[in-house]
């Protein structure tokens, strides 16, 4: 299913997009683009959560480390 969208661009980028894309393959061109930056998006954002969670881990282990530490353990 596609979607007609309608956005506005400067008239400088429209031609160019003519020229180097070709008039009939702006859609598809800009959609590619599209796709590739919300799936750059998308891992950034699992990457983050990933770093988080390895993050809290650590918390917590520090945790466990800290209490270990002045048990009298020499």
């Amino acid at each position: 299913m596609t979607r007609t969208l309608s956005i506005s661009i400067q008239e400088k980028t429209y031609q160019d997009l003519k020229q180097q894309v070709g008039q009939r393959q702006i859609s598809k061109f800009i959609n590619k683009l599209v796709d590739e930056e919300l799936a750059k998006k998308k891992q950034k954002i699992i990457d983050d959560y990933k770093s988080f969670a390895r993050s809290t881990a650590m918390k917590k282990e520090d945790k466990i480390w800290d209490g270990a530490v002045g048990d009298g353990v020499r």
